[in-house]
């Protein structure tokens, strides 16, 4: 199979140093071939690409006061994988914290926040493997949810937020890079439909 490139700049899924280096941040995928930075560029200067979107199923609709949506799209999720993290901030009084800042970022509302650790559980029933050893929760929001992983031994964090309520995927990365003290951050948008 072809690797994925965007016909207008040329970046990757493996590279888009183009994109980071003019916008500051990376890019995500918005149609097959077209990044986020390029439809947004492409927008400004007035080029429209309702044919890209109407590929994968999506077309602009304006709502009642003449502004434009997408719509096909039932919502977004991202994916964010946290490496070389900062282990101390691993425990419910962090995480929690780490949710209502999020939730405040993303215009969201809280609704049920439940774990899943080995609080409570006895010694000899703890995780030990890297890949459980460690704290995982879900945030319901009245929107769908936020799931994290915490996984002590890796020093990884790996969250996923889903919700059908349009959100700053860049803003939710920077917030959990930077929350949780990550050398190196790998995310990913996928548009739900």
């Amino acid at each position: 199979m072809d690797e994925r490139k965007c016909k207008v700049c040329g970046c990757t899924q493996d590279s888009c140093r183009q994109c980071i280096k003019a916008q500051g941040y990376p890019c995500y995928w918005v149609a097959e071939d077209l990044c986020s930075r390029c439809k947004n560029e492409r927008q400004k200067h007035g080029v429209n690409d309702a044919g890209c979107m109407r590929e994968i199923g999506l077309t602009t609709v304006k709502d009642l006061d003449g502004d434009e949506h997408i719509s096909g799209i039932y919502g977004m999720e991202v994916l964010i994988d946290c490496y070389a993290c900062n282990t101390k901030l691993f425990h419910r009084k962090y995480i929690r914290r780490y949710f209502k800042g999020l939730v405040e970022l993303l215009d969201m509302q809280a609704d049920d926040l439940h774990f899943w650790d080995d609080v409570g559980v006895p010694k000899e029933k703890r995780q030990t493997r890297a890949e459980t050893k460690g704290t995982s929760a879900i945030q319901f929001i009245l929107t769908s949810n936020i799931t994290i992983h915490c996984l002590d031994i890796l020093e990884r964090v790996y969250v996923n937020i889903f919700s059908c309520k349009e959100f700053d995927a860049y803003k939710a990365t920077r917030y959990t890079q930077d929350f949780f003290e990550a050398v190196r951050v790998h995310d990913k948008v996928v548009i739900r439909q």
